[in-house]
């Protein structure tokens, strides 16, 4: 054999001997996921509690759905829809979107 070859060669038993000692992904551990307290959950609940008390007769009144109110806010029916079941926290120029759509001040809609 010519010596490229045979280098080419010993290379490639290099990489199978490595990869057959090296872990398989399914046998690495993955951190812990740190799961939301009682206490988080309620308070999730009651923020998104307030929040569609706050927002729905407004959207009532307007005759918007929830879509509307996106659309009107220039964000994604997620994002709206989301705040309202308090899943998320939106970033504070989301909320003054949202707050301009209803015609109010960012400081009165719920946090």
């Amino acid at each position: 054999m010519d010596s490229a070859l045979k280098e080419g060669v010993l290379r490639l038993r290099r990489q199978r001997i490595t990869s057959k000692n090296s872990v398989s992904p399914l046998q690495l551990r993955l951190p812990e996921v740190s799961r939301a307290t009682a206490a988080e959950k309620a308070k999730t609940q009651a923020d998104s509690g307030a929040r569609a008390a706050f927002v729905k007769p407004i959207l009532a009144a307007k005759g918007w759905s929830i879509l509307d109110w996106a659309m009107a806010s220039t964000v994604d029916f997620h994002t709206a829809n989301d705040y309202l079941k308090g899943t998320t926290k939106p970033y504070p120029s989301t909320r003054k979107k949202l707050a301009d759509a209803l015609g109010m001040a960012v400081e009165s809609l719920p946090p």
